[in-house]
């Protein structure tokens, strides 16, 4: 399970209260509300949450924390959302330590993505390897406001350390360019 399919209902029924001289936005709130639980996460084999994020089959470091950050108020009264979202920052974790270059990954080693158009390292987890500073901001950002929001420490672990010092050391690394092994070029052109 996701959710508390009953914990996230009583919070919107808090919505809904406080909205209720606008019916029609509850019925939009509540039906997005919900969407993205019910059909954009996915809880894997290892407890970790891959959130697909938007029409193609990757997950966005940025995108994924963006989706899933609206629910950290509900996560503290629902343990299930907590750890769905604890599994999307052990995820992001993992993953970057597989490129912390690339921006978005595969649910699995399967080759899928831009790699008949770019020029630059690939492996078959990455999706796209266009480095942006803040696609590897945004998992720090999800396990600090977990912590903060619910006090929720698992999100800390091994694999959390080891890429946040990856993470650390390419920031270091990209002061400097010309010292980064880091390249990207995309075919364009027809």
């Amino acid at each position: 399970m996701i959710y508390s399919k009953e914990i996230v209902r009583e919070w919107l029924d808090e919505v809904a209260e406080r909205a209720k001289d606008h019916p029609e936005w509850v019925d939009v709130f509540e039906r997005c509300y919900t969407d993205t639980l019910d059909n954009t996460v996915e809880i894997l084999e290892d407890g970790s949450t891959f959130v697909l994020t938007g029409d193609i089959p990757a997950m966005w470091l940025r995108d994924s924390t963006a989706q899933l950050r609206p629910y950290l108020h509900v996560a503290k009264r629902d343990a299930l959302l907590r750890q769905t979202i604890a599994g999307l920052v052990k995820r992001q974790m993992t993953l970057v330590l597989k490129d912390p270059y690339a921006n978005s990954f595969n649910i699995e080693k399967n080759w899928k993505g831009h790699h008949e158009t770019d020029h630059t390292d690939l492996n078959g987890w990455i999706w796209e390897r266009k480095y942006e500073v803040d696609s590897l901001c945004y998992p720090l950002q999800l396990a600090y406001l977990l912590w903060k929001e619910t006090g929720d420490t698992s999100q800390f672990d091994e694999t959390f350390v080891a890429a946040t010092k990856e993470i650390l050391h390419l920031w270091t690394v990209e002061q400097d360019h010309k010292n980064s092994p880091y390249r990207f070029v995309r075919d364009t052109a027809p």
